[in-house]
């Protein structure tokens, strides 16, 4: 189960490392290798990208009993998650 919610956000993380930085915060739809080499020579930018990964990778772990254990499950109601 938790394989299956893994891939979507860290693809998104992985993805938009290859997007280049716009005006005013925005993103350039334009892929390259540029961001790489700035990343290993500023340590902000080097934390920011460890406390990505280790959010995309808690909160989806994090949600899973949210959706495994329905709250509103009356006597007698046999329906599973699955």
């Amino acid at each position: 189960m938790v394989c299956g919610v893994l891939p979507g956000p860290h693809g998104l993380v992985l993805v938009f490392s290859f997007l280049t930085s716009a005006d005013f915060g925005g993103i350039e739809f334009k892929f390259g290798l540029d961001n790489y080499p700035q990343l290993l020579r500023n340590p902000i930018y080097l934390k920011v990208f460890f406390n990505t990964l280790v959010m995309v990778s808690v909160v989806p772990v994090g949600r899973l009993p949210a959706g495994l254990f329905p709250g509103d499950r009356g006597p007698g109601d046999t329906r599973t998650c699955f």
